[in-house]
């Protein structure tokens, strides 16, 4: 079990029970990655991928296993060292995201 807390905040997170609630409480103030990608953690595409997280990712145990790394850790730590060491990978990153948002969101969730 990760113990996630965040300004008072605690929120269990386990590999098997992980709740599209337990993600609401806590997704406003992790959004690491889509912060160096997007600049914001507030804008459409970051609301698109929290989208796809609750309703692709969450759906199978390897995709609540990914979702489990991210906010046990790795997230904080991949855009640290992206913003950090590897600015050059941004463009490329975000146009996977892009596409990925394009795919999995409806025209009205992402102005493109």
């Amino acid at each position: 079990m990760i113990n996630v807390e965040q300004e008072g905040l605690l929120t269990k997170i386990g590999t098997t029970h992980f709740s599209t609630l337990e993600v609401s409480k806590i997704d406003e103030h992790l959004c690491f990655v889509a912060t160096v990608f997007y600049g914001s953690d507030n804008t459409p595409e970051v609301q698109a991928l929290r989208e796809f997280r609750d309703n692709v990712l969450m759906r199978s145990s390897v995709g609540r296993m990914v979702v489990n790394s991210y906010y046990g850790g790795l997230g904080k730590k991949a855009a640290d060292f992206i913003q950090r060491e590897a600015r050059f990978v941004i463009p490329f990153i975000r146009t996977g995201l892009d596409y990925l948002i394009k795919v999995y969101s409806t025209p009205s969730q992402v102005d493109k």
